[in-house]
């Protein structure tokens, strides 16, 4: 994959407020497209986004990853922090100074990582239009302070707010009911033997009473997203065998998200 960047040598404004969102959206999801933080803000005004983000590009703040492939593949360009947009979220309070560090390495992430970033933040975008407002989203960036969190458990934690009426409206998601989820997004190029420990991560952790104890909280219910209804039948499966296996309270849900 070869990754492009483009740097101005003119005179910079500073970062005005659109163009910060940008950087804050991409420390989040790491990688992002045109259509996905498009549709994440609302907006039916995708050029409008891309011209935010040329600029972004053009002034070294962000790198995009395209060559030639990605229009015979129909493939959009993905964007991704650069040193001196990385720079610009130090001055955040937010921001987590080791994230920052790993951010760094993104522009050499391959298509296979980058691709689940991307996966992750549709199902983002999927939750929040189905239920506005319901849920607080940390994304795994967000999550790598929790110290009680073990780490790479799941790459996204749903906290409900209180008192926001649940929109029943649209199907694209399945009903979401309880008030926590940890979020896994599955690949159906996955092997099937990372998932499976993947979700044993999951039930140890459960019965390690870590995250319990941590938060005086139950565990989460596991919220399992998969790119194919195959998968998603695989999964179903497989958590019902392993949830019968332990003694602790671990419930799974399913979750479509629409292509």
């Amino acid at each position: 994959m070869n990754t492009t960047t483009q740097t101005n040598t003119t005179k910079h404004r500073p970062i005005n407020s659109q163009q910060l969102q940008l950087l804050i959206t991409l420390y989040k999801f790491r990688f992002a497209t045109t259509k996905l933080i498009a549709s994440s803000q609302g907006s039916k005004y995708t050029r409008v986004i891309l011209a935010r983000l040329k600029i972004l590009v053009d002034q070294g703040y962000i790198g995009m990853n395209y060559d030639s492939s990605y229009k015979l593949q129909g493939k959009p360009a993905s964007y991704y922090l650069l040193p001196k947009g990385i720079q610009v979220l130090r001055q955040q309070k937010f921001a987590d100074p080791k994230v920052l560090n790993q951010i760094y390495y993104d522009k050499n992430k391959d298509d296979t990582h980058i691709t689940h970033r991307l996966n992750v933040f549709k199902t983002y975008i999927a939750i929040k239009q189905q239920y506005p407002k319901a849920f607080q989203f940390y994304s795994k960036s967000e999550l790598s302070s929790w110290k009680h969190l073990l780490r790479d458990l799941t790459d996204a934690y749903l906290s409900r707010n209180a008192k926001v009426e649940m929109d029943n409206n649209s199907t694209s998601v399945s009903q979401l009911t309880s008030s926590d989820y940890f979020l896994s997004y599955y690949e159906a190029s996955a092997r099937f033997w990372r998932i499976k420990n993947s979700i044993r991560r999951y039930i140890a952790y459960a019965e390690s009473e870590k995250w319990q104890k941590a938060t005086k909280k139950d565990f989460p219910t596991v919220l399992i997203a998969c790119e194919t209804k195959a998968l998603e039948r695989r999964l179903r499966n497989l958590t019902e065998r392993e949830a019968d296996t332990s003694w602790a309270s671990v419930s799974f849900e399913f979750l479509s998200v629409n292509s």
